[in-house]
This record gives C-alpha cells, sequence and structure tokens, in this order.
C-alpha cells in the first residue's frame, strides 16, 4: 500500500511539471480584436523609406540582392500613406542598381517618390494616388519608369532643373496626372496614355529626346515643347484637347505620323519655330471654334510634308485664317509640299503677312474659302498645286477690290506656274496679274483666267529675285506694317 501511494503522488507531481513545462513554451496569447490587427498593419504601411547612400538600400530592400546589374535591390511591397509625411520613398548619391515595384504611395503631403542625383534605378508597377508629384526627378540617368498607375497626381513624373539622362519612361497610365520634363536629355516617353488635366506632355530646355506612341486625350494641350531641339514626335495620338501638339521656341525638331484630330483649336501650333520637320500627320476634324489645323505664328525653315488637314471646321468668316487647313501668319523660308488639304470652313492654305514660302505639289479641294488665300503676302511661289471644287477662287487675294490700297495692301511679286486649278465657285484666280507672275496655270477653260500677260520689266525683276532667294537661299530682311523680320 505504501508503494502504491507514493506511486500515485510521483504520477500527480510528473503530470504537474509537464504541464508547466508546456506551459512555458507555448504560453497563452491574449485575444486581439480585428480593429487592433488593422491599426498595427496601418502603423507599419506608413513608415517612410530614406536612403542617402549605397550602404543605406540594405535596410529596406529585400533579401539576395546586391546592388549589381544583375542582382539589384528590390524595395517592394510598401504601402505608404500618410499626409503629415513630405515624401514616401526618398533616395539620394547612390549608383547602384535597384527596383522599386509593386509598391503604393498615397495622400503624401508632396512626393511619392524622389530622386536626387540617383544612377541606375527604376520604379515599376507601383500605384499613385492623391499626390502633388508622384515621382519627383532630380540629376539622375540610366533608369526606368513603367507600368506604373497615377490618379490625381498633379505631375505623374516631374524633373527639375538639374535634368534627366538616359531615361525610358513608358506604359504609364495618367489619369488626372501630366508628365513634365526639363533638361532631359537621351530621354523616350514610349506608350503612355495621359489624360484629363491641364497638358499630357510637357517638354522643356531638352534635347534629343523621343516621344511615341502616346495616347493623350481631353487635356489642354497634348503635348508642348519649349526652348527644346531634336525632339522626334511620332506615332502618338493627341485627341479631344484645345491644341494638340504645341511648339514654342523650339528648333529643328521632328513631328511624324502622329494623329491629331477632334480639338478644339488647332491640331498642331508652332510659334517662334524654327527649322522642324512636319510630316505624314493627320490632323483632321479641329477648330470647333476657331484657329486652324496646322497654325505656323513667327516661324521660319519649316517643312511640311504629306500631311492629311481635312475637315477642320472653325469659324471662318469673321477673320482671314479662322478655320484654314494651314496657316501661316508673318512667317518666312517654309515649305508646304505634298499635303492633301480637303474641306476646311476657311481657305485650304492662308498666307498672312508671310513669304517666300514654296507651296508645291499640294492638293487642295473642297474649302469653303479660297483654296490658297494670300493676304498681304510677297515674294512666294506656288506651283504645280492641284486646286479645285473650292467655294471662292481658286488662289485669291484677301484684299482684292478695296478702295484704299493704303489700308489694305495687295499681295506681290508672287510667283504662281504650272497649276491645275479647276471648278472653284468664282473661277481660277483673283489676284493682281500685274504685280505677280502667273503663267502655265491650267484654269480648264472656267472664268477668272488671269496672267497670260507678261510685264517684262516685272519678269526680269521676278527672275533675279528668284535666283537670290531660292538659289542662293540668303534671306534678306522683311517689313510687314513697319515691323522687319
Amino acid at each position: 500500500m505504501k508503494k502504491k501511494g507514493t506511486l500515485i503522488v510521483s504520477s500527480i507531481l510528473l503530470i504537474f511539471l509537464s504541464s508547466m513545462l508546456c506551459c512555458s513554451i507555448n504560453p497563452i496569447k491574449p485575444s486581439i480584436s480585428e480593429e487592433e490587427v488593422n491599426n498595427t498593419f496601418e502603423i507599419k504601411s506608413t513608415n517612410f523609406i530614406e536612403i542617402r547612400r549605397n550602404s543605406d538600400f540594405s535596410k529596406y530592400a529585400t533579401p539576395g540582392g546586391n546592388g549589381t546589374l544583375n542582382n539589384p535591390w528590390i524595395i517592394e511591397d510598401r504601402i505608404v500613406d500618410n499626409s503629415s509625411i513630405n515624401t514616401g520613398i526618398y533616395i539620394a548619391n547612390t549608383t547602384n542598381y535597384f527596383i522599386i515595384t509593386n509598391c503604393t504611395l498615397k495622400s503624401v503631403n508632396q512626393n511619392g517618390i524622389r530622386f536626387s542625383n540617383v544612377t541606375n534605378g527604376n520604379i515599376t508597377d507601383c500605384n499613385f494616388k492623391n499626390i502633388e508629384y508622384g515621382i519627383d526627378l532630380s540629376n539622375v540617368s540610366n533608369g526606368n519608369i513603367i507600368n506604373n498607375n497615377f490618379t490625381k497626381t498633379n505631375y505623374a513624373i516631374t524633373t527639375e532643373w538639374e535634368g534627366i539622362e538616359s531615361m525610358y519612361i513608358a506604359n504609364n497610365y495618367c489619369n488626372a496626372s501630366m508628365i513634365d520634363i526639363t533638361k532631359g536629355k537621351n530621354v523616350t516617353l514610349r506608350g503612355n496614355t495621359i489624360f484629363d488635366f491641364g497638358t499630357g506632355i510637357e517638354i522643356h530646355s531638352s534635347n534629343h529626346m523621343k516621344v511615341s506612341k502616346n495616347t493623350i486625350f481631353e487635356d489642354d494641350t497634348g503635348i508642348s515643347i519649349y526652348f527644346s531641339t531634336y525632339i522626334e514626335v511620332a506615332n502618338n495620338s493627341v485627341q479631344y484637347c484645345t491644341t494638340g501638339i504645341y511648339l514654342d521656341g523650339a528648333d529643328r525638331n521632328t513631328l511624324i505620323y502622329n494623329t491629331a484630330n477632334h480639338n478644339s483649336e488647332r491640331g498642331i501650333f508652332l510659334e517662334n519655330s524654327d527649322n522642324n520637320t512636319l510630316a505624314h500627320n493627320q490632323v483632321n476634324y479641329n477648330t470647333k471654334v476657331n484657329y486652324a489645323g496646322i497654325d505656323l505664328e513667327s516661324s521660319h525653315n519649316n517643312t511640311l510634308n504629306n500631311n492629311e488637314v481635312m475637315h477642320n471646321n472653325g469659324v471662318s468668316w469673321a477673320s482671314v485664317y479662322l478655320g484654314s487647313g494651314i496657316i501661316l501668319h508673318t512667317s518666312i523660308d517654309n515649305v508646304l509640299r505634298y499635303n492633301t488639304i480637303v474641306n476646311s470652313s476657311g481657305s485650304g492654305i492662308c498666307l498672312d503677312n508671310s513669304s517666300r514660302t514654296k507651296i508645291i505639289h499640294n492638293t487642295i479641294t473642297s474649302n469653303l474659302k479660297f483654296g490658297i488665300d494670300l493676304y498681304v503676302s510677297h515674294y512666294n511661289f506656288i506651283d504645280h498645286n492641284i486646286i479645285t471644287e473650292n467655294s471662292l477662287w481658286g488662289i485669291g487675294d484677301e484684299n482684292w477690290g478695296w478702295p484704299w490700297p493704303d489700308l489694305f495692301p495687295l499681295s506681290a511679286f508672287n510667283i504662281i506656274t504650272w497649276n491645275t486649278i479647276h471648278d472653284n465657285g468664282m473661277g481660277c484666280m483673283q489676284v493682281n496679274e500685274t504685280l505677280n507672275i502667273i503663267a502655265h496655270n491650267n484654269c480648264g477653260g472656267g472664268p477668272g483666267v488671269p496672267g497670260f500677260q507678261w510685264n517684262i520689266t516685272i519678269l526680269v525683276f521676278m527672275m533675279v529675285l528668284f535666283f537670290q532667294i531660292f538659289i542662293i537661299r540668303k534671306r534678306t530682311p522683311i517689313t510687314f506694317y513697319n515691323k522687319t523680320i
């Protein structure tokens, strides 16, 4: 009996010791409410990231990277939602390769992500919302910004005056946001979708950039380029904006194969911009209110080739140029060649105080006013165009018939030759045949066929002038209304 009692006591003691050991290994956790769990997660997710040197990446990056090209640092799956901080992710003074991916930044006070003096940084598949600057770049090079989503960030991507170089910015979706590049060099903007903001893409003081295959709509200006050179703007769709593509002080740029349709003012507008090429663009159904399909103002030595300019239907009778297909204001030495201009509510081509323009091999038909309208424009060369079925004259002088030549001067010293001008509502031409050289035009026997009486003195003078302008190509000042250009 004594042994049995001892055994029972030993068993109870063993069970007690076992239970104590289990409790020490698996302590009982207090219960946490779902709200407390959410609050804990939010506190963790609102931490900002600050990296000021290469050695800081290891604090925030997913383990395994080392900052090389083949094994970059990866910062992923972060959420920053905190209006009390200025910048969600700040990286400065680094050269390591890194990728920021699948992060969400919203309601931050100023910048979602900011790079300063950074090389080899990449941002992919991130979301930005309700931020002034989604991505802010300053002195940044050799990086990619791809497949990000921006919603109500005033500037989806912006650069500061230190500029960026060798950057690829592609396939980003910008809702109520814009891309703003200042001092960019060797930067590509490709395949971005941008809408519902003041400007879609804006480029300042940049060079050697490519802007291609972007879709921009419902902005004030689709693409704006200021004081920049060697920008190639190609295969973009810019529609339902106020102005489709705008150049100001921008020289030696190329605009090719763009679609600039359904804009309420101008399809393409050049102001104070020289030596640009516009080719194979579709500029249709613009000017719901006024202006023109393609508008050049104080812009010289530009070439417009093979553009389709159709159905630009603004108000046309209130002014000389409103609703024209192509209009040149106070512009010199431009070339218009092989363009098709159809069904404008003004004239097909209008020269307003413009000179030394070559208008060659264009097809101009079914416009509501003149095929070609000359308004105080001199020394132009109009040759081998097909001008048909326009409502007024095939080629007309806007000031024809006014009794006050000092107030309404006629266009003079133009060469108009070898054009086919048929079936226009009021006839072939209405220009002064004494002040201009008009010859070898095929008017189809219709009414108003001037120009077959040659004035020898004027002819000799014009041939010499032609040699000086188009062979020697020496620009001389031209004065309009006491303003010298």
